[in-house]
Order: structure tokens, then sequence, then C-alpha cells
């Protein structure tokens, strides 16, 4: 019984990894146009790339994108949940990160974290849904 508790503590989902995406923004800082610049402030993209597992080179080339890698699999199921939320709310009509972070009048570090986070409890919530753990006619 103790072994499957233990278990259940270290599973981390998406909605975990787009949470950490959002500390990272604010202990790093925002930047637009590369994935890191150079006071190691970071972007959206790099962010997700951060937490995934990658490491962002000198020249900002992403390490550790090979196809098959952990850090590959969680990089595309956060970049591909973020670009979701951000067209379903009408932010990027086509769901493009870098179009978002990069060219959207006014957004600033707690835009984008506040935004990482809107992602994660919306995936939360319809994982419950999904799970029927909440029904979805729940109002409350």
């Amino acid at each position: 019984m103790m072994l499957l508790e233990a278990r259940k503590t270290q599973r981390r989902g998406v909605a975990d990894d787009l949470r950490e995406c959002a500390r990272v923004i604010r202990e790093h800082g925002w930047c637009q146009h590369v994935l890191r610049d150079s006071t190691g402030r970071l972007c959206a993209m790099g962010a997700i790339a951060i937490t995934a597992g990658m490491t962002i080179s000198a020249n900002n080339q992403l390490m550790g994108i090979e196809s098959g890698s952990t850090a590959a699999f969680r990089y595309r199921t956060m970049a591909m949940a973020l670009a979701g939320y951000l067209t379903r709310h009408g932010l990027e009509s086509a769901g493009q990160i870098p179009a978002w972070n990069d060219r959207t009048p006014g957004l600033s570090a707690d835009d984008v974290a506040a935004t990482f986070e809107k992602c994660a409890a919306e995936r939360e919530e319809s994982a419950a849904v999904a799970s029927g753990s909440r029904p979805e006619f729940y109002l409350g």
C-alpha cells in the first residue's frame, strides 16, 4: 500500500509540467524572439524546453530533442497543450506559440506565466470530466 502511495506522489502530469513552466518564467524572466536571451530570460518555448529536461545551447538551439526521447515527448505534449489552449481562447488563431509569444502587444512575464497556469487548470478540469470524477454538468 505504501509503495502505491509513493508512486502516486511521484507521478507528474502535463498540468504539473505546465505549472512548472510558469514557475520557470517567474524565476528566470521572460523574453521574446529567442529561446533564451543573454541574461537568461526564457520565451514560452524556452520554458517548455527547460521543463521537459532539454538544454538550450549558446546559439539558441535545442539539445535533447532526438525523437523517441522522454524529453522530446514531454516537450511536444506541453507545446500541443499550450497551442490548443491559445487557439481555444482566441489568443492565437493558429495556436502558434512563438507568434503569440513574440507578437502579442503588451504581453508580460506575468501574462505568460498566468497563461501556463490557466492551461494547466483547464487540462486538469478536462481530465476530471473524462475520468468521471467530475460530471460535465457540474456547476460548482
